[in-house]
Parts: structure tokens; sequence; C-alpha cells
């Protein structure tokens, strides 16, 4: 029996315990995947939370936290863990050696940013539930300096740390002005605020527990029922919600100079989150869900963002998202997706990617015909994509959600990659494809860390949007 036969039939015993959204027939889908991180392994034994950089020339950074655990897909043993990096220099064909970046125990959560103007990768990490460590890379992920201790002033929160994420650069192409208001080149990474002590079922992390989990589960357990990680103890859901969490963004106009936090969400139990900029003349969305046809940022010519949340509030099951007119000083506007987010019994919610795609991004048809690309018609030319898992109640079914109208309304999921997923982070990387890193595995959603080339156009065709 084939492996892809193991896995539909392992998938189809699943099925009667799995709620999965509506979704896109995906067999015309171009998505090709392989494994850059892989559990069981080898040291570290087991990798999580996946951040993704896109950076020019063909490069590309792959970051995980190192976990060395006995079960990659249940909690954080208390053992050191270790920020690892692998590098491709072909966007993505191919993989250089496992880096160790950064080790210490109690390292959890994870968020980078590439800034452009000086090539300058920065790299900031949670440690021990309350202090963000901050990393600069002057040469592409090859070198890093001494870790130091980001400070900044926390208003009404008593901790701020990073988000499971990449961040952007606010580009002026994307504003009416041309360089959004003052605030173009401003580094823009999510980062998660909380409030006076708060944690939510031990989700501070101080203790070295995983960020999703309530109590151990056993790999035997897990392979013995032949089950995706979260399927029971539905009763547990209460204890993991994340009250006193904002999910907020972290601000930099100088290239690292100086730090400020920015916009904080009012929507408690939101946490980790992703971030990308709209277009100046794209169509907004009201708190309450309405569409208007006003610009976003109407009236204003700083930039417009959009950030989808993890949803651990008192309403789980659907992303939450939220929207700022002022390049990330301050949220605008507050909203539920209809983007599932999976509550799952022992975790509630689930780290998501997003990107904006453009087809020609930073290119000229002329750069783009000499790169052997050929420009796509995609309708209104920029796009914003989701991935998160399908599935409403399992970290099962890696499924893409596409807007064409600045994620206001977002079309069905078209599955990527069927079974067993978890996180997933995600960037443009050319003019028609964009890449994916992302949790999965045969039987467990954290049995290894893979990356795959999404061709954009065929998931549009998929998603009826072409």
């Amino acid at each position: 029996m084939s492996t892809r036969v193991l896995i539909v039939a392992l998938l189809l015993a699943w099925s009667q315990c799995a709620t999965t959204e509506a979704h896109s027939d995906t067999s015309g889908v171009q998505f090709t995947a392989q494994p850059v991180f892989q559990a069981y392994h080898g040291y570290p034994p087991c990798f999580r939370q996946p951040v993704l950089l896109v950076l020019p020339s063909g490069t590309l950074l792959a970051f995980a936290e190192g976990r060395n655990n006995t079960y990659c897909s249940g909690t954080n043993d208390g053992n050191n863990s270790t920020i690892v990096l692998k590098r491709s220099l072909d966007s993505g064909t191919s993989w250089g050696p496992l880096a160790f970046v950064y080790t210490r125990k109690g390292v959890d959560y994870l968020a980078a940013v590439y800034d452009a103007v000086t090539d300058t990768v920065h790299l900031m990490l949670q440690v021990n539930g309350t202090l963000a460590v901050w990393l600069m890379s002057p040469d592409r992920g090859i070198s890093w300096s001494e870790p130091s201790t980001l400070s900044v002033p926390l208003g009404n929160f008593s901790s701020a740390v990073p988000s499971v994420a990449h961040g952007i650069q606010l580009s002026g192409a994307l504003c009416a002005d041309g360089s959004c208001g003052g605030t173009q080149g401003r580094l823009v990474i999510p980062f998660v605020c909380r409030a006076g002590g708060s944690g939510g079922g031990g989700s501070t992390h101080g203790d070295g527990t995983d960020s999703d989990s309530a109590r151990p589960i056993t790999r035997a357990r897990a392979l013995r029922r032949q089950e995706p990680a979260g399927m029971a103890m539905t009763a547990l859901r209460a204890s993991m919600a994340c009250p006193g969490c904002y999910s907020c963004l972290l601000l930099c106009d100088n290239h690292g100079a100086s730090w400020q936090l920015g916009a904080a969400s009012t929507q408690e139990g939101t946490r980790e989150s992703g971030a990308v900029q709209l277009r100046a003349n794209g169509i907004a969305q009201s708190s309450t869900g309405a569409t208007s046809a006003r610009s976003v940022g109407a009236g204003t010519s700083t930039a417009a963002l959009y950030v989808s949340e993890r949803n651990m509030g008192s309403t789980p099951g659907h992303r939450l998202h939220a929207r700022s007119t002022d390049g990330g000083a301050t949220f605008s506007a507050f909203g539920t997706d209809s983007i599932p987010d999976a509550d799952t019994g022992n975790w509630t919610g689930v780290v998501a990617g997003i990107t904006r795609f453009d087809p020609l991004p930073l290119a000229s048809e002329g750069a783009l015909a000499a790169a052997g690309e050929t420009p796509r018609d995609f309708g209104s030319g920029s796009l914003i994509l989701i991935s998160t898992p399908a599935s409403l109640t399992a970290r099962q079914d890696l499924a893409i959600y596409v807007s064409a109208d600045e994620a206001t309304t977002w079309s069905a999921g078209a599955v990527i990659a069927a079974g067993p997923a978890g996180y997933s982070d995600m960037a443009q990387l050319n003019g028609s494809a964009v890449g994916v890193l992302f949790e999965n595995g045969p039987l467990e959603f954290a049995q290894q860390i893979s990356f795959g080339v999404l061709q954009v156009a065929s998931l549009l065709q998929v998603a009826s949007l072409l």
C-alpha cells in the first residue's frame, strides 16, 4: 500500500471525529512540498513553530523551534529548546544544513522580519514567558549578533512577546502618496501583549509548558488510537482560553535603532497573529462586518494593515481580525472572519500563515520575462492569502483561503496538504507562486515541517476566482 493510500485511509478513519469547513476540489492545485525539518531523526528530536522569510536573489530562511521532547505533537517537556534555521539559495528547491541560532530553557515563540533597506534580518524570541530577546543578522542568516533584551514601554500591559510569524516592511507602492505619510520602510512585527500577569492556562510559558497544550499527550496513545492529536478532551477547552491576551504590533521606524509598541487589539483572547499591508484603494470592512465602498485608510496617507488573529477567546472556532489605517500605530476596526480556527479540545486556535500576493510585486514585466516567468492576469492584480487547517475540530487538512478584495471576503478553502497539519507561515516567492512552510506528518501534525511551492493561478482556478 502506498503512503498516499495509507494517509487517505487514516483520514477516513478520523473523519467521524473531525468537522471540516466547506472547501474546493483541489485536484487541480499545483503544490509540491518536501520535508525541511524532520522529527525523531536526531537532535533536536522535535521541530515546531515555522517562520518563513523571503529575501532577494532566491534566498529563503526557514526558522523553527527545536524541542527536546519525546512526543512532538504534545506538551513541551521543559528541557532546553533551541531556535534553528535552514537556508535555501534557490527559492526552496534545496536547503542547507541545520544551524543553531539560540539555545536556552524557556525559549518559545519567534518572529522575524527582513529590512530590505539595510539588508538586515531581525529575530525576536520569547524567553521564560515575559522576556523578549532580539538578535540581528547582517548577512542573511549566516551569522548572528549577540542576543540583547528588547526593552519597550508596555503601557497598560505586563509583557509583550513575539508572535509566531514573519513581520513586514511598509511599502510606499501600496500607499496613495507613495511614502505612506512618512512611514514607508517601517518594520511591523506581530507581537502578543498580556495584561497584568495573565496567561490563560499556563500560556505564559515560564515553566517551559507548550503554548498549545493543557496536559501531556503521549505519542503512543495517539498512534494506538490512530487519532490526530487534539481529537479528545473537549472539556478542557475553557482552561486553555487566553484571558488577558491581546494581539499587538511592534514597530520600528529607524532600522532597528529603537522599537515601540503600536496597535493592540481590544478583542480579548487574541494571541498569535500575522499582518499584511493593504492597498490604499482597496475595500474596507467595518467592525460589524459590513462592506464599505470607501478606500482603505480614506482621509489619510499612511499605510493600511490587516491582521489575522488566532482566536483563543470566549467564542472560538473562526479567526478574528483587526485593521489599522495609520501604519499599525492603532487599530480602527475589528471582526470575525469566515476562516476556520480549529478548536480541538487540546488546543484552541492555530497559528496561520498570511501573505499579500501581487503578480508584479517589485519587478517589471521585463524583469519577470528575463527570469523566465510569464505575467498572469489575476483580475484586480492583488490577493491576500491565508493558510490554516480546514477542520474546525482537528489540526488537519492545510488549506488556502483567498481574498481578492483586500481581506473583506474570503473564498472557500482549497486543501493543499491532506492529513495532520498545524502551524504554518507563507510568503510570496515571485510573480506566480508563494512558498508555504508548515507543520505536518502522516500520523502527527508536528511530525515534520515541510516547505512547498504553490502556483497561485492553479489555486485561483480551483477557487473559481480566475
